[in-house]
């Protein structure tokens, strides 16, 4: 029996843990969990980096504002006042910049919005954008086959206002509103870059009234041109003539006659006169004929007695 106690106090000694041993076996899984967490975050931090140059690799600059190399805007003046606007864009591109930018053509059109969200300056510049209708883009090319972007927007009102009307209703008095060059406005100044050129295409019939304009304006007929220049004052206006007497317009009196219901019948009453005209055209010759000689100023001579004078004369010779 007292071999077998101390055989079982044996083995509950050693079955008892060893502080010393226990320790050290902490330690170890103290650093292999703060190694575990390093190792985690290093392979994150990674992780991000290979996907951040995996996402420059792929994705190709896009052409900005500054490296547009001229801007011209054409804006086309109705009788109404209503507008037209041209925009042509050419660019500096930078390499694969030109493949990107076809690209968001097809991707963005016609979406302004899209437009916008990949290229902020590519909107109308002309007038408030809110009032702008029927936005349209157009993809050309250069001769050296790099894309330019024209973009084609409308403006029923607003654009150029009416002042008024002139001696005796000859003529109306126009000016381009405060609205029409906002977006060039910079510290109550109105600058016009030098890659930039506005020209305002008035009608044919109106006269514009140079005494308005600042230096640096130029006019050349019915186009005023503005480029390179900064002002603080700008009036632009124009007076519009009205003719005293509308002028015929053939094309839109047979147009309206082949509207008529009448225009059939026309054509049948044309027909049968130029039928019985051929059928009788001797007639009318001959008829026309005698009318111009019974009403011509020249008339035949009167017919001589021939007889008459040698009987006179042979008489007068037998009496001598």
């Amino acid at each position: 029996m007292a071999q077998y106690k101390n055989q079982r106090e044996m083995d509950k000694g050693e079955n008892q843990p060893n502080p010393h041993a226990l320790k050290i076996r902490l330690s170890i899984n103290y650093v292999m969990r703060e190694s575990s967490l390093q190792w985690i975050a290093t392979g994150v931090l990674l992780l991000i980096l290979l996907s951040t140059c995996a996402w420059a690799q792929v994705t190709i600059p896009r052409v900005t504002e500054s490296r547009v190399g001229f801007h011209g805007i054409d804006v086309f003046v109705s009788d109404d006042g209503s507008a037209i606007v041209e925009e042509k864009l050419f660019f500096n591109f930078f390499a694969g910049e030109a493949k990107q930018f076809e690209k968001d053509f097809v991707e963005n059109t016609p979406s302004l919005f899209e437009w916008k969200e990949d290229y902020p300056f590519i909107k109308p510049h002309i007038g408030s954008e809110g009032q702008a209708k029927n936005v349209e883009f157009l993809l050309n090319r250069t001769a050296s086959e790099e894309p330019t972007l024209t973009v084609t927007y409308d403006y029923p009102t607003g654009l150029v206002l009416q002042v008024n009307v002139e001696a005796r209703g000859r003529s109306t008095r126009w000016k381009v509103s405060d609205v029409a060059l906002v977006d060039f406005i910079e510290s109550a100044n109105i600058k016009i870059p030098s890659n930039t050129q506005i020209n305002f295409h008035f009608p044919g019939n109106s006269v514009v009234d140079t005494s308005l304009l600042p230096q640096g304006v130029t006019v050349s007929n019915n186009v005023v041109t503005l480029t390179n220049m900064q002002t603080n004052s700008l009036r632009i206006e124009y007076l519009v003539f009205t003719p005293i007497a509308d002028p015929i317009d053939l094309t839109e009196i047979l147009q309206d006659l082949q509207e008529s219901p009448f225009f059939i019948m026309v054509l049948v009453v044309m027909g049968v006169c130029g039928l019985y005209v051929a059928l009788n055209k001797d007639q009318f010759s001959r008829k026309i004929e005698e009318y111009v000689i019974q009403h011509s100023e020249f008339r035949p001579p009167p017919k001589q007695d021939i007889d008459g004078d040698l009987e006179a004369d042979g008489g007068a010779s037998g009496r001598e």
